[in-house]
């Protein structure tokens, strides 16, 4: 439970620090129109595709060496005893026995995923470990009674939370000894980690944090409010309205160019060509509704105010749906963005840097480090630290 996974934990840090300079904007920015159907943001990341069958096991020796760094080794039926382990202490807290055959079932699936990713972990927790006992870098008692201590304290709202580490060790069914040994292993890394990179840190991160703050400032500017977007369409209908009848596209195009909050208004407005239901409901009924050249009144769908422009229409026919090409003009209703403080864009800028100095330091110590693995675990080495990679060309907007 409170063994750590530092690789991991490196990518994670990562990943965490996104919040203050990810930044909404105004326009979502997506190669897409704004008059699409909205998208569901928060979707679950992916799962990997199901297995539906165990994988086949081969009967292999217990005593072979799956991992070894510096004298430390792990044989595959030591990995195979700690899965047992596990999965029996699992087992035991099952509800009933129709429960307990699913947990067998899955079992038989994850035990060799279960070995690898142990295999990985001894891997970089034993090499990571060494690199800290070659720096002299050591634990007190009193810092590892600290630790175990913030564990409980962790773990206290949890239902039937252990009051002790001893407890909590006999709870989880892992051996104290084996467990003491990791939960040093990680303090010692942390240790390791902190002096050999984050304190080597001296960065001012002050004059970027305000660059960060002063776009989040220029993005607020750009934001208008449903009665300031709705006198900006007003607006730009009455513009339209006074220009003559054979510059009226023309017209079209550039006012969308200026003002729409749109990525298609790059290409003057337009959307191209689309069928019934590609659009959200009040965009699709009004662009179908206009007559070639026609532009509409404004209209409101939950992006903000339109104003469209039908260019073309093809009636259905032969097996195919009636079709529209159209381009529009959006006004965006949005909200500013409140400003964060000064110090948090400093710190979450630390942290991002950090974060990926910390993985690079981990994923070079690992490859430097010298690692026997036995040939169906070769593939645990992690990647050399990826070289900056140079910027795509520019893409063209796809049609829909």
């Amino acid at each position: 439970m409170a063994k750590i996974h530092i690789a991991c934990a490196a990518i994670a840090a990562a990943a965490m620090v996104t919040g203050c300079c990810d930044k909404e904007k105004c326009c979502s920015g997506k190669e897409k129109s704004c008059a699409d159907k909205p998208e569901i943001s928060a979707e679950p990341l992916p799962l990997p595709e199901p297995v539906l069958e165990p994988p086949k096991e081969e009967t292999k020796d217990p005593n072979e060496v799956i991992v070894s760094v510096g004298g430390k080794k792990l044989t595959r039926g030591e990995a195979e005893a700690q899965f047992n382990m596990l999965f029996e202490a699992q087992l035991a807290q099952a509800k009933d026995e129709k429960a307990k055959e699913g947990m067998k079932a899955q079992a038989k699936m994850m035990k060799s995923y279960y070995i690898k990713d142990l295999a990985s972990r001894f891997m970089a927790e034993t090499v990571l470990a060494d690199s800290a006992a070659a720096l002299n870098i050591s634990i007190s008692d009193a810092e590892m009674e600290a630790r175990k201590a913030e564990i409980i304290k962790q773990i206290a709202s949890m239902p039937d939370a252990p009051k002790t580490f001893d407890e909590l060790l006999k709870k989880q069914g892992v051996d104290k000894d084996k467990m003491l040994n990791s939960l040093k292993s990680g303090m010692l890394i942390e240790k390791m980690i902190k002096t050999q990179v984050l304190d080597k840190d001296t960065t001012d991160y002050t004059p970027e944090a305000n660059k960060v703050i002063e776009s989040i400032k220029a993005q607020n500017a750009k934001c208008l409010n449903d009665e300031a977007a709705k006198a900006k369409i007003a607006e730009l209908k009455k513009e339209l309205d006074a220009a003559p009848a054979d510059k009226k596209a023309e017209v079209f195009a550039k006012l969308a160019e200026k003002n729409s909050s749109c990525p298609s208004g790059q290409k003057g407005g337009d959307l191209g060509e689309f069928g019934h239901g590609q659009m959200v409901p009040e965009f699709d009924k009004a662009a179908f509704a206009l007559k070639i050249g026609e532009i509409s009144e404004p209209v409101k769908t939950s992006f903000g105010y339109h104003l469209i422009m039908t260019t073309d229409k093809k009636a259905a026919a032969e097996g195919k749906e009636e079709t529209v090409k159209a381009s529009h003009i959006l006004i965006r209703v949005s909200e500013p963005q409140p400003l964060p403080k000064l110090e948090d864009v400093v710190a979450s800028l630390k942290q991002r840097k950090n974060a990926k100095a910390v993985n690079e330091f981990v994923i070079n110590t690992i490859r430097n480090a010298k690692v026997e693995l036995a040939e169906d675990f070769k593939d645990i080495l992690p990647p050399e630290t990826a070289k900056e990679s140079a910027p795509e060309a520019p893409k063209t907007e796809e049609k829909k």
